[in-house]
């Protein structure tokens, strides 16, 4: 019998990549050879907050008293603690907490003298679903759970879909949302979690989505 490839379920990567999990940022092999880290010691962290970017910038010597300290193990695991980002912004602390590490993992760019990521929407915001009046006339994407367990994925204005006659019935106890203003990202990020959680599930859509998102084009 001849013999056939395996094939992996995802193709290799050569994308230089920061990773968040745990409590530090995690750069990958190609990116440590595309970002010469071997020949810094510290990198300071920029955020945009609107745009859930980080930039990273690397130096040789500490130059102001804001940067880190640049970890490495044998020259292979490079890393820099996240704690005080994490405990700063809830957009990438709920990344850092996600069970999925492979929604933790970022494609860098170069842009001048800085590495940047763009972290993805995570459901950062919590609130039960009895105090949802509470959270204001906000646009985005959001979940509902049911003792933690997963039962709807949507976009749009949280507050006026959860007053919706249709779901009135409907049996959860927990909305986790983030804000995106646009329609189009909106769009972009309900597919992407769905897809993401059909891949998890055997195809399946969560319990009270009866179709798949809209894919971008």
């Amino acid at each position: 019998m001849p013999f056939e490839k395996f094939k992996r379920t995802h193709k290799s990567n050569n994308e230089p990549v920061i990773s968040i999990y745990g409590n530090r940022f995690h750069y990958s092999a190609h990116f440590v050879k595309l970002a010469e880290l071997k020949g810094f010691s510290y990198v300071s962290y920029y955020i945009d907050e609107s745009e859930r970017k980080i930039g990273f910038e690397f130096s040789k010597d500490e130059v102001d008293g804001y940067s880190y300290t640049l970890e490495s193990r044998n020259n292979k695991m490079w890393r820099s603690t996240a704690n005080e980002v994490l405990s700063k912004y809830p957009w990438v602390r709920k990344i850092a907490l996600l069970k999925d590490k492979n929604v933790g993992k970022f494609a860098a760019k170069k842009k001048e003298n800085k590495w940047v990521i763009q972290l993805c929407p995570s459901f950062e915001y919590r609130i039960p679903r009895d105090e949802v009046a509470n959270i204001g006339d906000v646009k985005g994407i959001y979940r509902y759970l049911l003792k933690e367990e997963l039962v709807y994925i949507g976009k749009g204005n949280i507050r006026q879909r959860a007053g919706d006659s249709e779901r009135k019935d409907w049996e959860y106890d927990t909305i986790e949302y983030s804000i995106i203003d646009g329609e189009e990202g909106q769009l972009h990020w309900e597919y992407f979690w769905i897809e993401n959680y059909k891949e998890k599930n055997h195809r399946l859509l969560p319990y009270y989505n009866k179709v798949s998102g809209n894919k971008p084009e």
